[in-house]
């Protein structure tokens, strides 16, 4: 009973690998499709998306300080409102 799955996933894998084998490109087709980037534009934009996601994150946490704090300051007033109730 297991040989039986064993010899189908051997074939399986053996198809499954060749197709990638088929499909995969050599080195001068990727060179070839890498020189049609502009790599000065990539660059910029690279720069531009983590400008961006940086000063993004500055922005969330500086709100996320700003709830935290106020929280905490609303909890320390129900925490002095129920003591002096006690």
């Amino acid at each position: 009973m297991k040989h039986k799955y064993f010899k189908s996933l051997v074939v399986a894998s053996a198809v499954f690998g060749l197709s990638f084998q088929a499909q995969a490109q050599d080195k001068s087709e990727v060179e070839k499709i890498r020189s049609k980037y502009d790599l000065s534009k990539l660059q910029q934009m690279k720069g531009n998306f983590q400008k961006n996601s940086n000063s993004e994150k500055k922005q969330a946490l500086q709100i996320a300080k700003q709830k935290v704090g106020k929280r905490s300051l609303q909890l320390k007033m129900v925490v002095l409102l129920n003591y002096k109730e006690l």
